[in-house]
């Protein structure tokens, strides 16, 4: 695998091209000024576009080390922008000289589906089509009035007698507030009927989608494929309903459903309404949506007829009248449900064939190595009623506490040669890494978190969900983002600003000891910087670390947050470099009223004023069981401490360390107050456990924290230390 994330490609001057003899060419770092050229990306095996591009046209060469590229691919996990027009073309293989060229489309278009638009795709049912951007579809709230005022909306591509079978390569962007209300049409959708030769992927689609019969939020009816495809609409109907979905006859992968599923007949689905044929299947797919029908309701899928592999539901179920499953609710003959999971509660208004996992199991079909989640299921059995033999029913009931193990995911994984599931080193529900969605973390089992798991899911972070970092972040590649005026003077060249810090955090961010690598942010005329601008009441930051940052900011700037109050950071660190004006600390700038401990920071902290190796500006509370190592640079007669640089209206005393060499300057614990004796240590004190039991050296310990007695819930240290030959670390670090 090659990486790619050590040049800034500008495509300023002319066209590029990058090959890769290797088994994937990874694309990570982006192309976010728009550029008028062509990038031309050619592997001997797959294409993985992991951050954003914005180019002239795009060209991809997939599969080249062999005649047909047979079983090569490209991924797209990050959007491309592209403009309108045939800026497309992909080739498959070293002999396919002349690829496919997309048609880009840009617009949604109007009613009369005229012109190379979203709508106009109706036109021609066969071409290859690919979005360059987002597309706002709110507009189609008045289209096709029925005379009464009342409007149909988007007209669905294709149908039962003209069906779509093209291709629409979304190319990560999002079609949004979709609105269709035909409720008396069947094949209701983004597409109404996409044939065996369609293919849909890289796209997700938000809004409000209403029919009869056959009706998902991105397709009505599917013989295709659908990869790497999600819906957040809200679907509704009669029966076959599904939140992406309404019939699937071919292939559902890597896709996801999280909207609301409402029908008034049977086969409802949190994700497809029916998996329709004996070889069509759903596999590495999730729904977390809450899914009401009449009868025979899944999580999942309402009816099953073919295969289900490594799949999972959350959503609530309820079916008013009889059948409904977490996951399936009627497994039909020879039909196989495989590695999945549930986790929603079950209701039906009669006792006719519930289940935590399957409503209903046919003679013939067959459930194996899956779970469901007891505690939203008392009393309710995993399998409502089957008429197949034991043997041929493999579930386990276990609460979402025992779900949270290496063993489940062992069992789930069995002998895939690559592994389909995972958790966070036993702190997550399990999870799909190729296709990851809500999970249940093991000290917050109450709250569901979305996942994180690239940059540019960092970045669009907004409040009020919680979130988990689920792997480490190398985010180098924000070194070279966002071209613009970064210190808000006019005469001065425009230069890469980087991250834009998160506006503020209301919720909870669980870090579950993974890393941001190399993060840079460079906004010296703003304030309140850091990963995030604020942290709000109640809000927490949560065993995450920051590794070799670059933050520059102006008033406010920590390396975890600008400004915080009423609000929560503990098992955190950074290291790498922190700058700024006036309240720069190493881990935040101003904090008020705030819980803080268990961190500590390793880095270069400069500012003018209000300096600290943790906090540059405290309030209201105190500093607990962390230290500073920090390197501190600052103006002669200003505010600079060890720990904190200005203290106000705290609580005593201080449970912190800092180091005695930072600063050429004569130092204190806290540059506003002189007198609270918190001694320094050298850096070779700083590597002794008994620093850390007694650190006035004078048998006191109630000043003290002792490292090896600071415990987490579950009894184990938080903080660990090599006696004599290095600085503490938290104990989740440790562990990775």
């Amino acid at each position: 695998m090659e990486q790619l994330g050590e040049v800034a490609l500008q495509l300023e001057n002319g066209d590029v091209t990058i090959n890769s003899r290797g088994d994937a060419l990874v694309l990570d770092l982006g192309v976010t000024a728009a550029s008028v050229y062509t990038l031309t990306l050619s592997s001997a095996g797959d294409i993985h576009i992991d951050q954003p591009l914005n180019v002239g046209a795009l060209v991809l060469k997939y599969g080249q080390g062999t005649a047909d590229g047979a079983g090569a691919d490209y991924r797209v996990t990050a959007p491309v922008t592209l403009p309108a027009g045939n800026t497309l073309v992909t080739h498959q293989g070293s002999e396919d000289l002349v690829g496919t060229t997309w048609l880009v489309i840009t617009e949604l278009g109007d009613e009369s589906g005229s012109g190379q638009t979203l709508q106009g795709m109706a036109n021609d049912l066969t071409a290859h089509y690919a979005l360059g951007t987002d597309i706002d579809a709110s507009g189609t709230t008045g289209w096709n009035d029925y005379g009464i005022a009342v409007f149909a909306g988007f007209q669905p591509v294709g149908s039962e007698t003209t069906p779509f079978s093209g291709a629409l390569e979304g190319l990560g962007h999002r079609i949004s507030d979709l609105y269709i209300s035909r409720a008396d049409e069947s094949d209701v959708g983004l597409f109404g009927y996409a044939d065996s030769q369609s293919r849909i992927r890289h796209l997700e689609v938000t809004g409000t989608v209403h029919g009869y019969d056959r009706v998902g939020g991105l397709v009505g009816t599917s013989h295709g494929a659908l990869l790497r495809v999600s819906s957040a609409a809200d679907v509704s109907g009669h029966s076959t309903v599904g939140g992406l979905a309404g019939y699937t006859y071919g292939t559902v992968s890597l896709s996801s459903a999280t909207g609301e599923v409402t029908a008034t007949g049977s086969s409802i689905g949190g994700l497809a309404g029916q998996n329709r044929a004996g070889d069509s299947v759903i596999s590495e797919s999730w729904a977390s949506g809450a899914v009401n029908g009449n009868w025979v309701v899944g999580g999942l899928v309402g009816t099953n007829y073919g295969q289900i592999r490594h799949a999972w539901a959350s959503g609530e179920v309820v079916a008013n009248n009889a059948t409904a499953g977490g996951l399936v609710g009627q497994n039909w003959a020879g039909a196989e449900i495989e590695a999945s999971w549930a986790s929603g509660g079950v209701g039906v208004s009669s006792a006719d064939a519930i289940g935590g996992l399957l409503g209903f199991n046919h003679a013939t079909g067959t459930v194996r190595t899956s779970y469901w989640a007891t505690d939203s299921n008392t009393g309710i059995p995993g399998v409502g009623s089957s008429d197949a033999p034991a043997d041929s029913v493999v579930a386990t009931g276990l609460t979402l506490s025992e779900l949270i193990s290496d063993e489940v995911v062992t069992v789930l994984n069995g002998e895939s040669a690559s592994p389909v599931w995972a958790n966070v080193r036993s702190q997550t529900s399990p999870y799909l890494p190729a296709n990851p969605g809500p999970l249940r973390v093991k000290y917050d089992l109450a709250k569901v978190y979305e996942p994180v798991t690239t940059l540019q899911e960092l970045q669009a972070i907004a409040s009020p969900a919680n979130y988990a970092l689920l792997n480490d972040l190398d985010a180098r590649a924000t070194a070279y983002w966002n071209m613009g005026d970064h210190d808000g003077d006019a005469g001065t060249e425009e230069t890469f600003m980087g991250f834009e810090s998160l506006p503020n955090l209301s919720s909870r961010f669980e870090g579950l000891g993974n890393v941001v690598s190399g993060l840079t942010i460079n906004r010296p005329s703003q304030s309140s910087i850091g990963l995030w601008k604020n942290l709000s009441p109640s809000s927490s930051v949560v065993r995450l670390g920051l590794e070799h940052v670059s933050v520059s900011g102006g008033v406010n700037v920590g390396g975890v947050v600008g400004n915080g109050g009423y609000s929560s950071i503990r098992e955190c660190y950074v290291t790498g470099t922190v700058s700024g004006t006036n309240s720069v600390g190493g881990l935040a700038g101003n904090l008020h009223a705030s819980s803080f401990y268990n961190n500590y920071v390793a880095a270069q902290v400069v500012g003018e004023d209000r300096v600290g190796g943790l906090v540059g500006n405290l309030s209201g509370f105190t500093v607990e069981t962390s230290y500073s190592n920090s390197q501190l640079a600052s103006g002669p007669d200003t505010l600079l401490g060890g720990l904190v640089g200005n203290l106000a209206d705290t609580l005593y005393p201080m449970a912190g360390l800092w180091n005695l060499d930072a600063s050429s300057l004569e130092l204190n614990a806290v540059g506003s107050d002189p007198t609270i004796l918190i001694p320094g240590k050298t850096q070779a004190e700083l590597k002794q456990l008994a620093t850390y039991t007694d650190p006035n050296g004078d048998g006191d310990d109630s000043d003290s924290w002792d490292i090896s007695a600071i415990a987490n819930d579950d009894g184990s240290s938080v903080w660990l230390i090599d006696d004599g030959n290095a600085t503490p670390i938290l104990r989740w670090q440790y562990a990775r």
